[in-house]
């Protein structure tokens, strides 16, 4: 089968990055043909071909990043047409959705729910009637979906959770609290709050390092907070590293500290309870809440309750025992409930049922 894989742009280190790569992945081992198609951004294209290459090097990657609006309508039809995919997959690109009604019917449309906001749902259900199915990662976010589009298309929609790479866990014997964010470098991850956050742990007394993985438009203005921490060697910036150095620095660590105001799965949440962190993270209702047990496996903080993240984070501190036991429970939810082959196996039966026609309401 012949896929291509739509979406706005591949920013290093985010969530959605990471979840187009593991979908290339799953294609490519099926035997399939793959085509990334990305229309926003062309300035992290060597950055994609390489990550990709590193799943395959046949697969297809192709940019539209440098014509005009009109001219991706334009150029994205007649691609379409040249490639003559069985499928295509969309995440949240409006220019895809906005083409539907000029290209083959027998292509197969599937969008994938990334987050739980209007925006989101709004792009998601345009030319809702040429669309063969969606995927949510969760419950709640199907449920706001068929909200959204009342209930017209809820047939439709199918919840998929994602799954992350399994590992085995590694026992820590840190002198210093490693504490680790990873993810792009945003407002909307609530990275502002981390200077605070860091500055009231040292003034308590805590010996920490602190390590950031990731990039984006708050990248300068995070180093300019942490100057003389990181001249000390208390605050590590990384850059975007590719995803196996991810896991090495997960893999190292004791707290993942995550205050992001939206989300629509959690993977990073999830990779970093695989690697046997102990999550602290934003409560976001029907996503974070679904991944953690509060107290269990991780902690849920309010959003931008700086007070709350720190108690929580020195409590941990001071109490050796009870961080490896979180991180443990941590690491055995994320092995058991959140398996990258369950994924894989998820996803192939539900390609399988739209190529053939088939309504697939439920696979797990």
């Amino acid at each position: 089968m012949r896929y291509v894989v739509t979406v706005s742009s591949l920013t290093p280190g985010s969530g959605l990055t990471r979840y187009v790569f593991t979908l290339c992945e799953i294609l490519i081992a099926s035997g399939n043909e793959v085509y990334v198609l990305t229309t926003h951004d062309d300035s992290t294209i060597s950055y994609e071909r390489r990550e990709l290459d590193t799943i395959s090097t046949t697969i297809h990657l192709i940019s539209l990043g440098s014509h005009g609006k009109l001219r991706k309508y334009i150029e994205e039809i007649r691609i379409i047409k040249r490639i003559k995919p069985d499928v295509i997959i969309n995440n949240y690109n409006a220019v895809t959705q906005y083409i539907l009604p000029f290209i083959n019917k027998a292509i197969k449309i599937i969008h994938i729910l990334h987050n739980d906001t209007n925006d989101f749902y709004r792009v998601a259900s345009i030319n809702r009637c040429k669309t063969d199915g969606w995927i949510a990662p969760t419950e709640m976010i199907a449920k706001h979906f068929n909200d959204y589009t009342s209930n017209k298309s809820s047939d439709k929609v199918v919840v998929i959770p994602h799954g992350v790479e399994e590992t085995t866990l590694i026992e820590r014997h840190n002198e210093k609290l490693e504490i680790v964010y990873t993810g792009v470098l945003y407002e909307h991850k609530g990275v502002k709050i981390l200077p605070p956050i860091i500055r009231n742990l040292l003034d308590f007394g805590i010996n920490l390092h602190f390590t950031i993985v990731g990039g984006g438009i708050l990248d300068e203005w995070l180093r300019d907070q942490f100057a003389d921490d990181i001249k000390n060697g208390i605050v590590t910036f990384t850059g975007v590293i590719d995803h196996d150095s991810v896991y090495k620095v997960m893999s190292k660590a004791d707290i993942f500290l995550y205050p992001t105001h939206l989300d629509a799965f959690g993977l990073v949440i999830a990779e970093a309870m695989m690697n046997g962190m102990v999550p602290v993270v934003t409560n976001l209702a029907g996503i974070t809440d679904n991944l953690i047990d509060n107290g269990k496996d991780g902690y849920l903080i309010e959003q931008d309750d700086i007070n709350s993240f720190v108690e929580i984070i020195k409590s941990l501190a001071c109490d050796k025992t009870i961080l490896s036991r979180v991180g443990k429970a941590a690491h055995n939810k994320a092995k058991f409930n959140l398996s990258m082959q369950k994924m894989k196996e998820n996803y192939i039966k539900y390609l399988n049922y739209c190529i053939n026609n088939q309504i697939c309401k439920r696979l797990i």
